[in-house]
């Protein structure tokens, strides 16, 4: 089985300890057999959103794959557990390898692959 963990960390300063807790674990299941290369942003408002991708057909790096999101309410202790779909598969293969960076203009900017062979 795979299992996929989200991880949150509080760095008190530059150089110092983290320390973490887990956020929230994506079991696989038949339907989902894998969910993999996810990444955190915070929003304006502060709420926090995980993007991730999420396999279907297969468990492989060529397997079906979309990228999807889930929230917490309540700052990260409870996770929605029904992801929403950001990105539906537009490559031949999937969509996979998530990076999000706030831009200068506030807006977060998403990168993924789209893995066509």
């Amino acid at each position: 089985m795979i299992l996929f963990r989200a991880v949150l960390l509080d760095v008190a300063f530059l150089g110092g300890a983290a320390e973490h807790q887990i956020g929230f674990d994506i079991e696989a299941t038949s339907e989902h057999p894998r969910n993999s290369k996810g990444a955190f942003v915070t929003l304006k408002s502060g709420r926090l959103r995980f993007l991730d991708t999420q396999f279907y057909g297969g468990a492989h790096d060529t397997s079906p794959a979309r990228i999807v999101a889930v929230h917490p309410e309540d700052g990260g202790a409870t996770w929605s557990r029904k992801p929403r779909v950001v990105v539906e598969n537009l490559g031949h293969e999937n969509v996979m390898s998530i990076s999000l960076l706030r831009l200068h203009g506030g807006a977060i900017g998403l990168f993924y692959l789209a893995k066509n062979s």
